[in-house]
């Protein structure tokens, strides 16, 4: 519910209090019904006065000052509950008070206030509440129904020819009140729909930061999702130069924060060049360029990524060395190929790839040299002749479990060469 000043209810909150977001709420709501019903009930016994309504007047005028003194118990430290539960007992007890001395259930001027309490049980305390004073309300209507379908008489206490004067001052502050509540759920409503959507943009962050978008939208379909085959991608995958021996000299916390800072920047390299981060293991970084449905392998992006880490790698080094801190230097191997791609099991989702390709790609990187990044003739034969990069064949390495392999360092082309204009390019895949 928002008042015309928002925030003056807060007035009434004790001194040193801090109430959560769903508790400011229910206060500030509570101060606000407190003094419009107060107000409300003490114009109803101006009415009753004018119609010559003596019960009115003293239940009106009681019930007024009454709900008008509420907030300032609050104030005072009386539990928020406790206060609202009274405010509903006092409406409560006018209904059954004025509804007995004006007609019965049928004719009476606050019969329809009797569908209010539930509601007003449910916005100011909580579901619990709302129940409880809804089957209380349930008993009430039962029972003077009852009565008058008996034949009790039940009087009616002023002179008939105000009854339509008095009725319309009544549902005038009737449909004022159910306003208010109807407009307070509805921004609840409103309120809780945001927030499950900002949740639903959340965990599509999160899906989107694990799995590439076509298989995390497949996974929310479908509850799985089918791997898939790519007949050339270009697996990239580097790693750590004597790992193990320089991170026995670093604390656990200076190593993590050392391999954040590395993967970190790698991460940001990757989505400059389009290419999926596959997953890091320890100190190694494998990452696929091609992975994309509807896009082909890009094994230039790829090698421009591996160049750039390295470029990255040798500037932290050296501000590592000038520091005094530990620094570690990597090799990385670029190897083109098919693969299958997908997710396996049923939790803890990891998207992966699979194939003689990757495990190429290892071999690669273990069989380079640190600073360079180490590439198959496989690959070389589709980048050749791009302008950006050189090549130093290295011949054929042998390569445990794969034989021998063509293998060149690639680095970047001079900016004269790379910068060339495009009719001396050659061509490239």
């Amino acid at each position: 519910m928002q008042p015309r000043f928002e925030g003056w209810e807060d007035r009434f909150l004790p001194p040193g209090s801090a109430p959560s977001t769903d508790e400011l709420k229910k206060h500030r709501n509570l101060v606000f019904v407190c003094f419009l019903t107060g107000a409300l009930a003490l114009i109803y016994c101006g009415v009753s006065v004018v119609v010559g309504f003596p019960v009115g007047v003293y239940a009106m005028a009681a019930s007024g000052l009454a709900m008008a003194a509420l907030p300032f118990l609050v104030k005072r430290g009386m539990s928020r509950t406790v206060v609202a539960n009274v405010y509903i007992g006092i409406i409560f007890l006018d209904t059954v008070l004025i509804t007995t001395t004006s007609g019965g259930l049928s004719t009476s001027i606050t019969s329809p206030y009797v569908a209010i309490i539930p509601m007003l049980g449910l916005m100011l305390i909580g579901a619990r509440a709302g129940l409880i004073w809804f089957l209380v309300v349930v008993a009430e209507v039962l029972i003077l129904g009852i009565a008058e379908l008996a034949g009790v008489d039940f009087p009616l206490t002023f002179d008939a020819d105000v009854d339509a004067a008095f009725k319309l001052a009544a549902f005038l502050g009737l449909v004022v009140i159910i306003f208010l509540i109807v407009r307070d759920f509805d921004a609840i409503a409103r309120t809780a729909l945001r927030q499950v959507e900002e949740e639903r943009e959340k965990t599509q962050a999160l899906l989107l930061n694990i799995l590439p978008e076509d298989v995390a939208e497949e996974l929310k379909a479908t509850g799985h999702a089918q791997a898939r085959e790519f007949d050339e991608v270009t697996v990239l995958f580097s790693d750590f130069q004597n790992f193990t021996e320089i991170s026995s000299d670093m604390t656990p916390t200076t190593l993590v924060e050392e391999l954040n800072t590395c993967f970190y920047a790698f991460d940001s390299i990757m989505r400059d060049h389009g290419l999926e981060k596959i997953k890091t293991i320890g100190d190694a970084y494998m990452a696929v360029s091609g992975l994309a449905l509807g896009e082909g392998s890009s094994p230039s992006n790829a090698l421009q990524a591996a160049l750039q880490m390295q470029q990255f790698m040798d500037r932290h080094v050296t501000a590592n060395r000038i520091a005094g801190k530990p620094a570690f230097e990597m090799r990385i191997g670029v190897h083109s190929g098919p693969v299958v791609a997908g997710v396996v099991g049923d939790t803890k989702f990891q998207y992966d790839v699979w194939g003689d390709t990757v495990n190429t790609a290892s071999r690669l990187e273990a069989a380079g040299s640190v600073g360079e990044v180490n590439v198959s003739g496989t690959t070389f034969a589709l980048v050749e002749h791009h302008p950006a990069f050189q090549f130093e064949h290295r011949g054929k390495v042998e390569v445990k479990g794969k034989g021998e392999i063509d293998m060149y360092f690639a680095r970047s082309a001079p900016p004269s060469e790379a910068d060339a204009p495009e009719s001396t390019r050659g061509s490239f895949s």
